[in-house]
């Protein structure tokens, strides 16, 4: 019930207040993948405005298992319905959570640290792919637990598990790897089975990419890479979030003396390490998010460190640990008050979003290619939307834009400035520069210009790229 009662609040505050557009750009991708499967397709028709070439390729290029759980309920309730994935995946992944840690011996209401772990809460609702990630590895490392003391079928299960994850993100190897590895290296009884297992969970991750991209060993290109550049400031945030989002977490997993003690640290260490020389960590955005995209990396290690709670917490705080049944009752109040509260927060974003993308939508045909900054107008464009073919603004100069126009009928620029961050606000500097070295080639119509609470939109018709054309913008 302490574990039943937050996650009914959050699934009912979630359909009090759905989403109503795509709070993070790469949300769009997924779930435009996961329409198109839904249509019975594995691509989607793309137009590159700048070649005029028409092909057929899937929406996005991230591991497939995200859109693939999030085709029934599109199939179902159409695009807005596909986050319901992530929220039924985030209640799956707390109830194992809660099982696993009851058949450790440890208390089964601690699992409400990962249900009000930030990301987990206002992921919940979005479609990415971190809530989800973080279900498989739960499931599979319960499942490793749960299969050390049965059949050869049960450990093959695991480990099939293990290797399917890899469908969701590849990082998730990290997580579970170190368990695999301790059970093979002790030739523990099933070690054969599990490794089996993974064996076949590898192979469908690798047939399914065939499928989908052409190649068995598909790595999405992460854009930002990894760095030295920075570790010291990603460690020094990683590690401070790691202790506040889940209380002490760290240094219960320092001081964790429970099974399996060299694989859960090794886990967490081998994912604290390979983030702190990721090179990206949300700094584009506002501080808020910026906490809550960071610190998603994490959450396929979450469990294991609540798994270290249950342990340490009672050890260090064994005066708390007496009154047990009341804290548990008292965390799954506050629990269900976060799981209510989030919603109508991340809510009030999504409804500022869908004012720019119908801004946006409004002052464009169907037929328009639109410019767009990558940093600013990207999530508002998207094919669930309608129709547009969009190109972004670095790969079109503005000395190219005749080009464009001769081989296009519609062409616009629509650009979203945002304030947030000096990194945003460089992007709003650069849009103008552009704008400017657009005019001097072309003549452009203003036709929308309006500041939202999620950005200041402008919009601009290019009239046309000849000499004749060609004067100072005006306001349509």
């Amino acid at each position: 019930m302490r574990l039943a009662a937050p996650l009914v609040c959050y699934v009912i505050a979630l359909a009090v207040f759905p989403p109503a557009a795509f709070t993070v750009a790469d949300e769009g991708l997924y779930v435009a993948q996961a329409v198109a499967f839904a249509s019975g397709s594995r691509t989607v028709r793309t137009l590159n405005p700048l070649t005029g070439v028409e092909t057929r390729a899937p929406v996005a290029r991230y591991p497939v298992g995200t859109a693939l759980i999030q085709t029934p309920f599109v199939w179902l309730g159409g695009w807005r319905a596909a986050p319901w994935a992530s929220a039924c995946a985030l209640a799956f992944a707390v109830l194992v959570l809660g099982a696993w840690l009851r058949a450790m011996g440890y208390g089964p209401a601690f699992a409400l640290l990962l249900f009000a772990y930030p990301s987990a809460l206002v992921l919940g609702r979005v479609g990415m792919s971190d809530v989800p990630a973080a279900s498989i590895v739960t499931l599979a490392l319960a499942l490793f637990w749960w299969s050390r003391q049965r059949s050869a079928r049960a450990q093959a299960i695991a480990g099939g598990v293990m290797g399917i994850s890899l469908l969701f993100r590849e990082t998730n190897l990290l997580v579970w790897a170190p368990f695999a590895l301790g059970a093979m290296f002790r030739r523990e009884p099933g070690w054969r089975a599990l490794a089996g297992g993974i064996a076949g969970g590898v192979a469908v991750r690798l047939a399914v990419s065939l499928w989908m991209y052409g190649n068995p060993f598909f790595l999405r290109d992460q854009g930002a890479g990894f760095a030295i550049e920075g570790a010291l400031r990603n460690a020094a945030f990683y590690a401070a979030v790691l202790m506040t989002f889940i209380p002490l977490g760290l240094a219960a997993v320092v001081a964790y003396r429970g099974p399996r003690r060299a694989e859960l640290t090794s886990a967490v260490a081998a994912t604290f390490v390979l983030f702190t020389f990721y090179a990206y960590r949300a700094t584009s955005s506002g501080l808020a998010q910026q906490l809550v995209l960071a610190s998603r990396f994490f959450l396929p290690a979450v469990p294991l460190l609540v798994v270290a709670c249950a342990e340490v917490y009672p050890r260090w705080f064994a005066r708390l640990a007496a009154r047990g049944t009341h804290l548990a009752d008292a965390a799954s109040v506050l629990a269900c008050i976060a799981a209510v509260a989030v919603h109508p927060v991340v809510a009030r974003n999504s409804e500022q979003q869908v004012m720019i993308v119908h801004a946006i939508y409004g002052a464009t045909p169907d037929s328009a290619v639109v410019i767009e900054n990558l940093a600013g107008a990207q999530r508002f464009l998207n094919p669930v939307y309608g129709p547009r073919t969009t190109v972004y603004r670095h790969e079109v100069p503005a000395d190219s834009l005749p080009g464009l126009v001769a081989r296009n009928r519609d062409v616009y620029i629509a650009f979203v400035d945002r304030p947030e961050t000096a990194t945003l606000r460089e992007d709003a500097l650069e849009n103008a520069v552009y704008v400017q070295g657009a005019e001097r080639v072309c003549a452009l119509v203003l036709v929308y210009d309006q500041a939202h609470p999620g950005g200041h939109v402008r919009v601009w018709k290019i009239a046309g790229c000849d000499a004749r054309t060609r004067r100072p913008s005006r306001r349509g």
